[in-house]
């Protein structure tokens, strides 16, 4: 067992961020003392490794004020002499907290980035407290965070750190053992769209056809959505163009994988919500499916349950009512907000009290990379109570509408960046979380680019 020495201060906040990391993640036993000093000491055998304690002083001072966020432009650590035993992206490290430095003697190491308080700051989403920058779903946005401004959004900074850290541990002593990670995939699909919600309509489906054959002039076209229209009048959905989720199960598992289905249970957003009601015979019976063939159902918070916890329940309630009602069995339910809809303040705290296991939200739209730093899941903090959750975050990597919506249109790059972003996580042995909607499977092209995901091995 090592021994943890550090500063009498933030006493929740480190509890919490050293059980992250040296437990967690890293698999260590240790023990804490409290005392008067400025910076944090780790013994091992009569071995010191010192880390520097910027964060917490600071924020011990400052919480919550602009006062303790990083000052910008970051510091970096040029680690290139240690390139032979630590395999990281890039031999620049950048230093949220605390000193480009790193000293090494027989007995002792001096290491002076803030790695404990880093950490902190980037899994608890601190920033995103302090900062008022909104996008106009009340979303903190990609350009406000000090990854994007400091250009590491697509390296996990935090598994970086832990590398750097589990080499100074080890150096001192190599008869510690870490805790051994593999690397996996998860992948979900956000149903906000089951089936189009124009089909089915007759007016509009008569000058869709009738385009079909004048227009287009698509015999094929127009008796395909002659076939769609009758079969949904019966209550059949299964030929809608937005209803693949028969074949994302069947493309996951020829790959081994399995797909968490996230389903909207209520309205809060007549604008933004679904079109659909989860009790309806054609969800129940998709419903059916998905738990028949061994894949997750979920819950997709709708639109203003990010920060109303009777909302929340009510469709937390709803989703296991309906389930239990079709005998399928979700004890554990996780999900997604939809639109990513997150206030870090109320967010974690309502998923938690409403009875999610996990949640896999904090992600930004408008680009793919690791919003918390980090391509393990971890276990929350509240900061508005300040006080640790049982909740477990599984950080989303990857979203299609991030490059293949017209606003963020990166088209040509769609399965290089995720495969970018797979390898990333396959070195750490963490985990690649992708995010396809089924409506966005309406292509060959697409489903194809799905497939390459699915299909490509890291580091090919």
């Amino acid at each position: 067992m090592i021994t943890i020495k550090c500063p009498h201060n933030c006493i929740n906040e480190r509890k919490y961020i050293f059980k992250v990391i040296l437990w967690d993640f890293l698999g260590l036993e240790f023990t804490v003392i409290y005392e008067s000093r400025s910076d944090i000491a780790i013994l091992y055998e009569n071995k010191t490794l010192k880390i520097n304690d910027d964060f917490f002083t600071i924020a011990d001072k400052k919480w919550m004020q602009l006062q303790s966020l990083p000052e910008q432009p970051l510091a970096h650590l040029d680690i290139s002499g240690l390139s032979k035993t630590v395999d990281l992206p890039s031999t620049s490290l950048p230093i949220i907290y605390g000193k480009p430095n790193l000293e090494i003697s027989e007995n002792h190491i001096q290491l002076d980035i803030d790695i404990f308080g880093s950490s902190f700051f980037m899994l608890s989403r601190y920033e995103e407290a302090i900062k008022t920058d909104r996008d106009k779903h009340d979303r903190f946005p990609v350009t406000a965070s000090l990854a994007y401004q400091e250009d590491f959004l697509a390296r996990p900074i935090i598994n970086e750190y832990l590398e750097i850290l589990w080499f100074c541990l080890s150096t001192l002593s190599p008869k510690l053992r870490r805790k051994t990670r593999q690397y996996k995939e998860l992948i979900s699909c956000d149903v906000d769209t089951p089936y189009n919600p124009n089909s089915g309509f007759l007016k509009k489906e008569l000058r869709q056809i009738a385009s079909d054959l004048l227009k287009r002039k698509s015999l094929k076209l127009a008796w395909k959505r002659y076939r769609n229209f009758a079969a949904m009048r019966k209550g059949d959905y299964s030929l809608d163009p937005f209803y693949t989720f028969d074949w994302m199960m069947k493309s996951c598992e020829e790959n081994n994988l399995k797909c968490a289905f996230y389903f909207l249970c209520d309205k809060t957003n007549l604008n933004y919500d679904g079109k659909y009601n989860i009790d309806e015979s054609p969800i129940t019976g998709l419903l059916q499916s998905i738990s028949a063939r061994g894949h997750e159902i979920g819950l997709h918070g709708s639109y203003n349950t990010y920060q109303t916890l009777s909302q929340h329940k009510f469709e937390f309630d709803k989703l296991q009512k309906i389930t239990k009602r079709e005998g399928i069995n979700t004890i554990n339910i996780g999900g997604r907000q939809h639109y990513l809809r997150y206030n870090i303040m109320k967010t974690p705290a309502i998923l938690e009290n409403s009875g999610m296991t996990y949640d896999s939200s904090l992600y930004y739209a408008e680009k793919p990379g690791f919003r918390c730093g980090i391509c393990y899941e971890f276990t929350m903090y509240d900061l508005s109570s300040r006080s640790p959750l049982k909740l477990i975050q599984r950080p989303l990597i990857f979203m299609e509408a991030s490059t293949l919506s017209g606003i963020y249109n990166d088209y040509n790059n769609t399965s290089h960046l995720a495969a970018t972003l797979k390898n990333t996580c396959y070195k750490f042995n963490g985990t690649f979380t992708l995010l396809w909607h089924n409506s966005s499977l309406t292509t060959d092209v697409h489903k194809q680019i799905f497939i390459d995901i699915l299909t490509q091995h890291p580091n090919d």
